[in-house]
C-alpha cells in the first residue's frame, strides 16, 4: 500500500522513472520471497531429517539413525552455521549413534567439538551439561575410565549448577558417574551416587530414572557376586520396561539376566531369557546386530555350563563374526569379543585355543592405540593367566615385565602384576623373589586399601605359603600373626553390615585360614607363639554367625528407636511368610520374600553397626587367662583337615590355657573317623574307656589337668554329638566324677558379664495333646490371632498324601513332671504358666517372643533328622527333594529338619489336611531362633535327641542353636533318645536342687547322679548335657 500511495502522488513526467523503480522495488521483494521460501523449506526438511533420526535413536536403531542425523547435521550447518543451537541439537544427537554402534572414537570426537562450541554460552548452558554427562560415557566406551571419571565429576557439577539438584538431569549425571565407578571397582562410591540419584527421581517420580539406577546396582551387586540380588532387582526392572513397552532396555535387561542365573545355576531359567532377549533383538535390530551379538555371547555361556560345549562354540564363532562384520576386524568392540570368548574358553576347555584368540585382541587393541586402555590392559592380564595356566611361567614374567611400565606404580593392578609376578617364581622355585614380590605386592596394597581389606589378607596368605616352603620359622609366624589379626579387623570392620547369607559366604572363606593354622602350628613343632594365635582364632571364629545375630537383638532393643523397631517388626514379618510359603512348597514366592529380607538385613544392619557388641574380637587368651583360678583350665577343642589326609577327613586336637601359663598348650587326639566309629559302635550309651583316652587322659599323661580341676571346655566338630563329660574313665567312674566339668559354647562365655538372675516367671510345656480336632485346633489359635489389620502368617500341612499312620505317642510322663515342677516353682514365689493338653500349640510358644520368661521348659517329643533321612519323611519332601531348594545349603536346611512337636502336631505330621488359619504344630529350630527369649536364664528341653544338629566350624545347627539366636543363657538338653520315665524323675531332681539353692551347674550333675544311682545303665543318664 506505501509504494501504490506514493506512484499516484509522482508528476506525470516522472512517471517513467518511477514505474521503473517500481519494478525494481517489486523484484527485489520477489526475489526475497522467493529466497525466503527456500530457506523455510529447508529448515522444515532439516527439522524432518533431525526428527526421524531421533526415532530411530530412540528405539535403539542407530545406524539408520546416522544416516537421518547426519545428513540433518549437514543441512543445518548450511543454514545456520556452527553455533547454532539446532544445528548443535543434530550434532549432539550424531554422538549418541555413534556411541550406540560401539563408534566411541567418533562420539567422543563429535561430543568433543558440541562441548567446545556450547561452553560458556548462557542460552547453551543446558546443552553444554547434557553433553558433558554423555561425553563421560563415551570416555567409558573406550575403556578410557579415568577421564571417564574426570568428565563425569565436571558434568555433575555442570547439571548441578545449571539444572538444580533436584532435577532429573542432575540425577542423570550422578547415575552415569556411578556407572563410570562401577568400572574401576569402587562400589561404594556408585552407591552413594545412585542413592542420591534414585532420591532425585523418587521425588519427581521418574520411574523410567529409578529403573535406570536400579539397573546400575544390578551390576554392582553383580561384580560382589551376590547373583539374587541381582536377579530382584533386575527382574523389577524388566517387568517396568516390558509393561511400559521399552523393549530395548526389557531385551538388554534380560541379557544381563542370563548372568545371574549362569551365576546361581538356574541354567534353564538362563536360556529361557535369553532366547527371548534374542528373539526381541532379532525383531527390533536383526540378527547381525551388536545387541543381538552381547545378548549370544552370554548365552553362550549357559551352554558351556551345562556341558553343551558345541552350542557355545557354535555361539561364539556366531558372536565374533556379527561383531566383525559389524564392526571390522579390527575395531576394538571385536577385540573385546575376542577377548570375552577367550576367557571362556581359557577357563573352561582350550587353554591353548584361548591363548590364540587372546593374542589376536591384544594386537587390535595396539593397532588401535588403545594400549593405555581397561579393556587392554584385561587381555593382557588374561593373557598372562592363560601362560602361567600353561605352565609358561618365564612367558609370563616377560609380559608382565613388558606391561608394568605403562600401569600407574600407585595402582591396585600394579600391586596385582607384582602378585602374578610372585606366583610364577614360586612356580620356577625361585622363593626369594617370590617373597620379595609380594612383600612389594602387599605394600602397596596396605597404601591403597589398608590392612583390613580381602586384598591384603589374600596376598598375606599366599606369602604364608612361600615362606612356608622358602622364609624362615620367624618370617612364618610373623606372617601368620599378621593374617590372624587382618582377618579379625576385617570382620570387625565389614561383616556387621553383611546379610546373614553374605556373612555365611564369608565363614566358608575365613575357615579355611583356621584350618590352615592347625596344620601351619604342626609343621612348627607347635611352637608356642603360635598357639595363642591359634587359640585367639578359636575365641574369633567359633559361633561368630550366631553373636552377630544376638548382637543384633540386643542392639535393637536397647536403642528403642522406632524406626529401627518397624524395619525389625518388618523384617520378622518376611521371615515368618518365608517360612510360611517355604513349606508350603511355593519356590517362586519365598525366593522373592528372601531377596526382600537380604535387602531389609542390610538396611537395618548400616544403621545399628556401630551399636552392635560383638566379643568375639576383644577376648583374647589374655582376657581368659586373667579370669581363670589356680584350679581352672580352659580347653578349646577344635577340628581341622589334615593337608596329608583324604578329602574331608578331620583330625582333632585340643587347646588349653591355665593361668599361670605363658601360652597356650596342645595336645593332638584322634581323626573323626575313629571316634565315630568308637562312638557309634555302642550305639552312643555305652562308650568304652577308649574314648576317654582318646580325648582326656593325653592331658592328664601330661600333668595338664588334676582331679578336682574346673574344666570350661568347648567342643568342636563331632564332639558336640558326644556327652564327653560323661565319658566313663574306669573303676566305675566317669569324667565328671574327678573333674568340675562345665561344656560352654565358646570359652568366651568365661569373661562375659553375667547378671544374677532371679527366677520369676516361667513357662512349661508338658502332656501336650498331639492329636486335635478342627475345631480343638481353630479353638486354641484363636487365642492368639492378631486382632490388627497386620496379615498374621500361619504354617500348614505340606503334603495330603503322606504315609498314615506314623504319629507321636502322648508322653502320659510328661503331665506329672510339669505338675511337680509347677508346684515347685509356685512355692518358691515363680510365677508360672502352664501349657497342656490342647494349650500346648506352637501359637502359644510363639507368643512367648518378648515376654521374658526366666524358665521355659518342654517336655514333649523333639527330633533331628540328617539330610538324607529328612528325604524319606514326608513331611520334608516339598523342601527338601526339589531342586530350586539346593540353593540353599544343607546347613541351612538343617535348621528345618530339626525341632519340637506341639499340640496337634501329629495333623501335619501324618499329612492330614488342617484348618487354613493354624499352625502345624511342629515347631522347627528355623523358628525359634527368629524368637526373642533374651529373658531366657535357662531352657530344658526334656525330650530326645534336643542336642542333635548339623555339625559345622560354626556349631551345631539345630535346637542348640535356634535357643542361642532366640537368647538362650544355659540349655539342658539329650544327645540321645530318652526314656519317658526316667527324664520326669531327673527333671524332678534337677528343679528340687536347682530351688534348694544349689547353682543350675551343680544342679544338673547332682540330678544325673541320682540317676546313676537308681539306673546305672549309660541309656538313662549319659546323654544328657548342659551348655552355656
Amino acid at each position: 500500500m506505501t509504494t501504490l500511495f506514493i506512484v499516484i502522488c509522482i508528476n506525470k513526467h516522472m512517471k517513467r522513472i518511477i514505474f521503473t523503480f517500481l519494478i525494481t522495488i517489486l523484484t527485489c521483494n520477489l526475489f526475497a520471497q522467493i529466497k525466503t521460501s527456500i530457506d523455510s523449506t529447508q529448515i522444515i526438511y532439516a527439522q524432518s531429517l533431525h526428527d526421524k533420526g531421533y526415532q530411530e535413536l530412540s528405539i535403539g536403531n542407530y545406524k539408520v539413525a546416522i544416516n537421518y542425523t547426519k545428513e540433518a547435521v549437514n543441512l543445518r550447518k548450511e543454514i545456520f552455521g556452527i553455533k547454532n543451537i539446532e544445528y548443535l541439537k543434530s550434532l549432539h544427537n550424531l554422538a549418541i549413534c555413534y556411541a550406540g554402534i560401539g563408534n566411541y572414537n567418533e562420539a567422543v570426537l563429535i561430543g568433543t567439538e558440541v562441548k567446545r562450541l556450547t561452553k560458556d554460552k548462557f542460552e547453551l548452558k543446558e546443552l553444554h551439561a547434557i553433553t558433558t554427562n554423555l561425553l563421560g560415557r563415551y570416555h567409558y566406551g573406550l575403556g578410557n575410565n579415568e577421564k571417564a571419571i574426570e568428565v563425569g565429576l565436571e558434568a555433575c557439577e555442570l547439571c548441578k549448577t545449571t539444572f538444580g539438584e533436584s532435577h532429573d538431569e542432575y540425577a542423570a549425571s550422578l547415575s552415569a558417574l556411578a556407572y563410570a565407578f562401577i568400572t574401576i571397582g569402587n562400589f561404594s562410591k556408585a552407591e552413594e551416587l545412585e542413592a542420591k540419584a534414585i532420591d532425585v527421581y523418587m521425588k519427581n517420580q521418574n520411574t523410567y530414572g529409578i529403573a535406570s539406577s536400579l539397573n546400575n546396582i544390578s551390576i554392582i551387586c553383580i561384580n560382589r557376586e551376590d547373583y539374587d540380588l541381582a536377579q530382584d532387582y533386575l527382574e523389577k526392572v524388566s517387568l517396568y520396561y516390558k509393561r511400559n513397552e521399552k523393549l530395548s532396555e526389557y531385551y538388554q535387561t534380560l541379557s544381563t539376566l542370563i548372568i545371574c542365573y549362569n551365576n546361581i545355576g538356574n541354567y534353564t531359567k538362563a536360556i529361557i531369557t535369553g532366547e527371548e532377549a534374542l528373539e526381541g533383538y532379532k525383531n527390533l535390530y536383526g540378527e547381525n546386530s551388536h545387541q543381538y551379538a552381547t545378548t549370544l555371547g552370554n548365552l553362550s555361556a549357559s551352554y558351556l555350563m551345562i556341558g553343551n560345549n558345541d552350542k557355545f562354540v557354535e555361539y561364539t564363532n556366531k558372536v565374533l563374526l556379527i561383531q566383525e562384520q559389524t564392526f571390522g576386524s579390527n575395531h576394538h568392540i571385536y577385540a573385546l569379543a575376542l577377548g570375552n570368548a577367550a576367557y571362556m574358553f581359557g577357563t573352561h576347555i582350550n587353554v591353548k585355543t584361548a591363548l590364540e584368540m587372546n593374542k589376536k585382541a591384544i594386537d587390535i587393541f595396539i593397532a588401535n592405540n588403545m594400549t593405555n586402555t581397561l579393556h587392554y590392559k584385561t587381555a593382557i592380564s588374561n593373557q598372562i593367566q592363560f601362560n602361567m595356566s600353561l605352565g609358561k611361567y618365564q612367558e609370563a614374567i616377560n609380559e608382565i615385565n613388558n606391561i608394568l611400565p605403562q600401569i600407574d606404580t600407585n595402582s591396585h593392578i600394579y600391586a596385582d602384576y607384582l602378585f602374578k609376578l610372585s606366583i610364577c617364581y614360586n612356580s620356577l622355585e625361585d622363593f626369594e623373589k617370590a617373597i620379595r614380590y609380594n612383600k612389594e605386592s602387599l605394600r602397596l596394597i596396605e597404601s591403597i586399601y589398608g590392612k583390613a581389606h580381602i586384598s591384603y589378607i589374600g596376598g598375606l596368605e599366599y606369602q604364608t605359603g612361600n615362606l612356608l616352603l622358602g622364609g624362615t620359622e620367624e618370617q612364618l609366624i610373623h606372617n601368620l600373626k599378621e593374617e590372624a589379626e587382618c582377618i579379625a579387623l576385617f570382620t570387625q570392620n565389614n561383616v556387621l553390615t553383611y546379610s546373614s547369607k553374605e556373612r555365611q559366604m564369608w565363614w566358608d572363606e575365613i575357615r579355611q585360614f583356621y584350618h590352615d593354622l592347625g596344620n601351619y602350628v604342626f609343621e612348627l613343632n607347635n611352637k608356642s607363639e603360635i598357639l595363642n594365635v591359634l587359640y585367639n582364632g578359636a575365641l574369633i571364629s567359633k559361633g561368630i554367625l550366631l553373636n552377630i545375630d544376638k548382637g543384633t537383638k540386643e542392639a535393637i532393643s536397647n536403642l528403642k528407636n522406632d524406626s529401627i523397631t518397624e524395619i525389625y517388626n518388618q523384617l520378622y514379618l518376611n521371615k515368618k511368610k518365608y517360612h510360611n510359603k517355604q513349606k508350603q512348597g511355593d519356590i517362586y514366592t519365598s525366593k522373592n520374600i528372601q531377596n526382600e529380607i537380604t535387602l531389609l538385613e542390610r538396611k537395618l544392619l548400616e544403621t545399628i553397626k556401630t551399636h552392635i557388641k560383638l566379643d568375639n574380637y576383644s577376648i583374647t587368651v589374655d582376657s581368659i587367662k586373667s579370669y581363670l583360678g589356680p584350679n581352672d583350665i580352659a580347653v578349646e577343642f577344635f577340628d581341622y583337615p589334615l593337608w596329608n589326609m583324604e578329602k574331608d577327613s578331620m583330625v582333632y586336637a585340643a587347646l588349653m590355657i591355665r593361668k599361670d601359663w605363658d601360652n597356650a598348650r596342645l595336645i593332638p587326639l584322634k581323626a573323626e573317623k575313629l571316634i565315630k566309629q568308637q562312638y557309634y559302635s555302642s550305639n552312643g550309651s555305652n562308650p568304652t574307656n577308649t574314648l576317654y583316652n582318646w580325648i582326656w587322659s593325653g592331658m592328664e599323661i601330661n600333668n595338664l589337668i588334676k582331679p578336682g580341676d574346673n574344666i570350661y571346655f568347648s567342643a568342636s566338630g563331632i564332639l558336640h554329638q558326644i556327652p564327653i563329660e560323661s565319658l566313663p574313665i574306669g573303676d566305675g567312674k566317669i569324667m565328671s566324677d574327678v573333674y568340675n566339668m562345665h561344656r560352654l559354647s565358646s570359652t568366651r562365655e568365661l569373661v562375659k558379664e553375667k547378671k544374677e538372675v532371679k527366677y520369676t516367671k516361667a513357662a512349661l510345656y508338658g502332656g501336650l495333646n498331639y492329636d486335635m480336632t478342627d475345631s480343638e485346633l481353630i479353638a486354641e489359635n484363636q487365642t492368639y490371632s492378631k486382632n490388627t489389620s497386620e496379615e498374621y502368617f500361619v504354617s500348614r500341612g505340606l503334603l495330603e498324601d503322606s504315609i498314615r499312620g506314623y504319629k507321636w505317642d502322648n508322653l502320659s510322663n510328661t503331665l506329672q513332671e510339669v505338675d511337680y515342677i509347677s508346684d515347685l516353682m509356685k512355692k518358691n514365689q515363680i510365677t508360672t504358666q502352664t501349657y497342656k493338653g490342647n494349650k500346648g500349640n506352637e501359637e502359644s510358644f510363639k507368643a512367648l517372643s518378648g515376654h521374658e520368661y526366666n524358665i521355659i521348659h518342654l517336655a514333649t517329643h523333639g527330633f533331628f533328622y540328617p539330610d538324607e533321612e529328612a528325604k524319606e519323611k514326608d513331611y520334608f519332601k516339598p523342601m527338601l527333594l526339589n531342586d530350586n531348594y539346593r540353593m540353599y545349603n544343607e546347613v541351612d536346611m538343617s535348621m528345618w529338619r530339626s525341632g519340637l512337636v506341639m499340640s496337634g502336631g501329629n495333623r501335619a505330621w501324618k499329612g492330614d489336611t488342617i484348618p487354613d488359619t493354624v499352625e502345624d504344630g511342629i515347631l522347627k529350630a528355623q523358628e525359634i531362633g527368629d524368637l526373642d527369649l533374651r529373658g531366657a536364664d535357662l531352657v530344658v528341653l526334656s525330650a530326645c535327641n534336643t542336642g542333635q544338629g548339623e555339625v559345622t566350624g560354626e556349631g551345631v545347627f539345630g535346637l542348640q542353636r535356634a535357643f542361642k539366636m532366640a537368647g538362650a543363657q544355659t540349655i539342658v538338653m539329650s544327645l540321645t533318645p530318652v526314656d519317658d520315665q526316667t527324664t520326669m524323675a531327673m527333671m524332678n531332681k534337677f528343679y528340687t536342687n536347682l530351688f534348694s539353692g544349689q547353682s543350675k551347674h551343680d544342679a544338673f550333675y547332682n540330678a544325673q547322679r541320682y540317676i546313676r544311682s537308681i539306673k546305672p545303665d549309660p541309656k538313662y543318664w549319659m546323654g544328657w548335657i548342659m551348655l552355656d
